[in-house]
């Protein structure tokens, strides 16, 4: 970086990209040919894309609401783009991973309505990563059945390293903290 580079750009970017990409390869962990499903297009959400895409082998979808994004996650190594202003999420996801739901997914809006649908877009088994950062009193609803049914677990994470990740698979804690697994 040139040394005159702003520290106020720099210091977003830097968190932006580990946090996005560790997310994809230190807790997700995507297989080859598994499905990938990132939520948000912004700084970490287009850093979970490119890790994803261009490391992991997994086909990755980006959900977000300007078309700008759509577009530059198209280049950056998107197989889909789904505009959530113009289409269901949950039923775009659906029909693109021919009806069995996502393998993974990355919340990184902080909006609670789009991590249901982060959620709620999961095959069974899927994973979903929750790295958006939503308001201190927000809240999600969500059907605990189907949950349990389809044995769909989330993770909250602020820092996605390996070793918080492993950790936190040997935790029997259900409780929603930083890097804990709990079942959504």
């Amino acid at each position: 970086m040139p040394r005159d580079a702003p520290l106020e750009l720099l210091g977003p970017l830097a968190c932006g990209v580990q946090t996005g990409a560790q997310s994809v390869l230190n807790v997700l962990r995507p297989e080859p040919g598994a499905t990938l499903a990132v939520f948000g297009a912004g700084g970490v959400g287009l850093s979970a894309l490119i890790a994803a895409a261009h490391l992991t082998g997994a086909t990755t979808t980006v959900v977000d609401v300007i078309p700008a994004r759509l577009e530059l996650a198209t280049k950056l190594g998107a197989a889909h783009v789904v505009n959530a202003r113009e289409h269901d999420a949950v039923e775009a996801l659906m029909e693109i991973s021919g009806g069995r739901g996502i393998d993974r997914t990355l919340e990184a809006t902080g909006v609670p309505a789009v991590l249901k649908q982060a959620i709620d877009a999961l095959a069974p088994l899927g994973v979903c990563g929750i790295v958006g950062a939503p308001a201190p009193d927000a809240e999600v609803s969500m059907n605990i059945l189907t949950a349990i049914v389809k044995g769909r677990a989330s993770w909250a994470s602020t820092r996605a390293t390996r070793s918080r990740a492993r950790r936190s698979r040997r935790s029997s804690s259900c409780t929603a903290r930083a890097g804990s697994r709990s079942r959504s």
